[in-house]
This record gives structure tokens, C-alpha cells and sequence, in this order.
């Protein structure tokens, strides 16, 4: 419980700190370097400065959140607090971390090349089909390290994976059209708790916060907070041997659950902004609250997904099958 504790804390940390922090920095610059080698084997000439990835007509910026490092720092606390033997534990965690950055590398290509050719799907791309999969892979790459170690694999687990693969897709795609009608539900839900001097009205798929000390309004992508949906919606939908009414039942529980959770982090940030008139550096205060709400919604609907996948479907998804 410590280890995984610790695990958890870290992300919302490694957020706050990445602005300055050189070895983020660093992995940054190198995440960037391999990912324009990669785009020049598909012949897209690019140019890399720093952690900057450009083209002629396209560029982004490699921060923290474009490492996977929090899906791995979570899957290796998870990995470290089985009790399984030293050399599992060793063996699980360098084959986990290089799935989730071999993947991750895949994702930045396909979003620069998406970005440059194809920019009216970029946000659905970044924010809803990867982010969602790549939280996915790894409670997937947990629960078979857990299944080859401990003798207890399903076989189906690979039809789970397929399936919740193909449903993140499936409900990004379903959820487009909704987004910004529920974003203007969810404003009117929040209102009430929002933090003094502040106001938040949403404008297409964003937020928009403004409150004095900001001095500029501060736009927050919707699609941040709901990519947690579709992983959970994934999750629960996808898994293999649940009854029709169990799956209903979980499925209205998720809906419930990160409708409350998205009052609950919008009435904090708007809290958290509205200190920022008492902070001496307003700047740094605005930059180190959005770390840790970035930080919070990289662990919030991870945890709550793997928690019910090894608490819930596994086990009986093992009992069924022996």
C-alpha cells in the first residue's frame, strides 16, 4: 500500500515539477529527437529544437504529459506492490515500461502527422482515442504481468483487450458530438460551488475560467476531462463474462461516478484559481494549479478503472474460466 501510494503521489508531483525539472526535460528532448526519426522513415520532413517537433506547416511541444511517464510510474508501483519474487517484479516493470514508451512513440508520430494533415481531428485523436489508450494498455499490461505471474492468465484477456481497444474509438467517436452540450450541463450543475471571483462559461468543447488575478481568461479542453469516460465506458463494456445486468449496473455507476467526480474537479479548480490573488507570483501559482489538476485527472479514472478490473472483473473472470 505505501509503494502504491507513493506511486500515486508522485504523478500529481512530477506534474508540478516538470516546468524545471531537467530530467523531464531531458526525456522530453529525447522522446522528441526518436519521434522525428520516426517521421522521416514515413518521409515527413521535420526539425527538432529542444523538445519542439516541427514541420513547415505543424509543430508541438513534448511536455511531460506526452511521456506516458504517469501510466508507467502507476504500473510499476502496482507491478512492485504484488507480492510476487524480485525477478518478476524486475522482468514485469522493464517489459511494461518499454510497451507503454514504444507505444507512446507511436502516439506522438501519429498525432504530428494527423496535426499537419488532418487538424479538425487532432483533438479527438490526442484527447480521447490516445489518452483513453494508453491508460488502457497499461491496466491491461497489469493484468496479464499478474495473470503470467501468478499462474491465473485468462485467455480471454486478449478478447477483452480487442474489444476495449475497438469500444475507446467507438465511444470517442459517439461522445464528439455530445461534448460541448454536456459541457454547458455541467456548467450549470457547478455553478453553485464555484469558488469566489471566479466564473467558468464553456465555449465549443473548453472551459474557460476567468477570475481577476489570471488578468487573461484561462481555456481548459474539455475533452481532458472526458477521456475518462470513454475509459471507463471501455472497460466495463468490454469485459468479457459479465451479465447483461451487471454490465448495466456498473455501466450507470460510471456514468454517475465521473459526472460527480467532473462537479467535484471544476468546483477545485475554480477554488484554486480564485487563491491565486493572495499568491505571490500569480503566474507560477496559475502554472502549479493546472499541474496538479492535469495530475489529478491522470490518476483519477486510471485508478478507479484498474481498481475495478482486479478487484472486480478479474477474479471472476478466472473463476468462470476454471
Amino acid at each position: 500500500m505505501a509503494v502504491v501510494i507513493a506511486g500515486l503521489l508522485m504523478v500529481p508531483v512530477l506534474y508540478a515539477v516538470s516546468p524545471n525539472n531537467p530530467l523531464v526535460e531531458a526525456a522530453a528532448e529525447w522522446t522528441a529527437s526518436w519521434a522525428g526519426i520516426g517521421l522521416g522513415i514515413l518521409g515527413v520532413s521535420t526539425y527538432v529544437n529542444g523538445s519542439i517537433l516541427a514541420s513547415e506547416d505543424f509543430a508541438v511541444n513534448v511536455v511531460a504529459e506526452c511521456l506516458a511517464l504517469a501510466p508507467i510510474m502507476i504500473y510499476s508501483g502496482a507491478v512492485i506492490a504484488s507480492p510476487a519474487t524480485f525477478r518478476a517484479k524486475i522482468w514485469g516493470i522493464a517489459a511494461g515500461a518499454l510497451v507503454l514508451m514504444s507505444v507512446n512513440m507511436v502516439r506522438i508520430v501519429s498525432l504530428f502527422w494527423i496535426g499537419a494533415g488532418y487538424p479538425e481531428y487532432l483533438d479527438f485523436a490526442h484527447l480521447l482515442v490516445w489518452q483513453s489508450g494508453i491508460y488502457l494498455l497499461a491496466i491491461v499490461l497489469w493484468l496479464y504481468w499478474h495473470g503470467r505471474v501468478f499462474s491465473g492468465t485468462d485467455t480471454r484477456l486478449l478478447l477483452f483487450a480487442i474489444r476495449a481497444a475497438a469500444l475507446v474509438f467507438a465511444a470517442s467517436v459517439v461522445w464528439m458530438p455530445f461534448a460541448s452540450q454536456y459541457n454547458r450541463v455541467l456548467i450549470k450543475l457547478v455553478s453553485p460551488f464555484i469558488g469566489g471571483g471566479t466564473t467558468v462559461r464553456a465555449a465549443g468543447p473548453s472551459f474557460i475560467f476567468e477570475t481577476p488575478s489570471l488578468g487573461a481568461p484561462l481555456s481548459i479542453d474539455g475533452l481532458t476531462l472526458h477521456w475518462g469516460f470513454i475509459l471507463l465506458t471501455a472497460l466495463v463494456a468490454a469485459a468479457v463474462g459479465l451479465s447483461l445486468t451487471a454490465r448495466i449496473r456498473w455501466l450507470a455507476a460510471t456514468v454517475g461516478l465521473m459526472a460527480t467526480a467532473h462537479i467535484l474537479g471544476v468546483a477545485s479548480l475554480s477554488y484554486g484559481l480564485a487563491w491565486l490573488s493572495w499568491a505571490a507570483s500569480p503566474e507560477y501559482a496559475a502554472d502549479l494549479t493546472v499541474s496538479l489538476f492535469a495530475g489529478f485527472w491522470s490518476l483519477f479514472p486510471f485508478v478507479v478503472g484498474g481498481v475495478w478490473a482486479w478487484r472486480y472483473w478479474l477474479p471472476r473472470s478466472s473463476a468462470r474460466q476454471a
